[in-house]
């Protein structure tokens, strides 16, 4: 394993709840970001990069989407499921029309989310999870990255 994988493996291993949850943002927006980039390739390669990193991010959406405790969380815990389930289905399009806009607009969202859930971590000191609950696939997608 590299230097770069064990890094991240260690990161990920001890890595709380809340700050899982940001690893797990910043994979997402990782792959979106080399998704757009291979929009610009020229090359016929680029529907097979656009494809893998368009799939890699909506596994990253759909974790984040199953570690929401829609108990505990309540509306905006069912907001926030409702909004993944539309950033799958908009990055679907995307993938199968080879379209750059939607990943740009889910970006954008993901980015948002992301910084607000940082916000959110640094007020409470990570101590309550933030209504989550990491799994293992957590774990397993930010490995694959």
């Amino acid at each position: 394993m590299s230097k770069i994988g064990t890094y991240l493996q260690n990161q990920v291993m001890t890595a709380s709840p809340a700050e899982l949850i940001l690893l797990l943002f910043d994979e997402g927006l990782r792959s979106l970001k080399k998704a757009q980039t291979a929009f610009a390739i020229e090359t016929p390669e680029r529907f097979q990069i656009i494809n893998k990193h368009l799939l890699h991010a909506q596994d990253v959406i759909m974790e984040l989407s199953v570690s929401l405790d829609l108990e505990k969380g309540g509306e905006v815990a069912a907001n926030l499921h409702r909004l993944y389930d539309f950033m799958i289905r908009h990055l679907g399009h995307a993938n199968s029309e080879k379209l750059i806009q939607p990943v740009i607009e889910v970006h954008h969202l993901l980015a948002t989310l992301r910084n607000a859930w940082q916000q959110i971590t640094e007020i409470h000191l990570a101590s309550e999870g933030g209504g989550t609950r990491p799994v293992a696939a957590s774990q397993r997608i930010l490995a694959a990255g």
